[in-house]
């Protein structure tokens, strides 16, 4: 994981007064993909091939989502899942317990697939 001090980088001087929108656009792109991966690390180890390939076709946008999942994700696949589907995910739950009777812990829960397992451990798979 590399310490790199981003405060100066508009001022460095090997970055020309006359950059493109588009090199700033791949140098701001460069910084939050690398800052990323600094955070992943930190929350769970080095990111493996996928991660990294993941990470890598992503747009900016995309990561700097991801970057903000991380600080609530469990295991390393809850990065990437949108957290409008993880709050549906959670109301789902919430929905199954307050009319069924459901025991679902919602904290647990925060893709799909983890309601899924549950239900289909309980039997009463949708």
């Amino acid at each position: 994981m590399s310490n790199t001090n981003y405060s100066n980088v508009l001022s460095d001087p090997e970055i020309p007064d006359t950059i493109t929108k588009e090199q700033a656009l791949m140098l701001l792109d460069g910084v939050i993909k690398e800052t990323f991966f600094e955070l992943f690390e930190r929350a769970f180890g080095e990111p493996d091939t996928s991660v990294r390939e993941k990470v890598e076709l992503a747009n900016m946008v995309e990561v700097k989502e991801w970057m903000t999942n991380i600080v609530g994700a469990k295991v390393p696949d809850d990065v990437f899942v949108k957290p409008i589907l993880c709050d549906v995910v959670k109301f789902a739950a919430g929905v199954l317990n307050r009319k069924y009777g459901s025991d679902i812990d919602i904290s647990k829960i925060n893709k799909p697939e983890d309601l899924y397992a549950h239900l289909n451990e309980k039997g009463d798979e949708p």
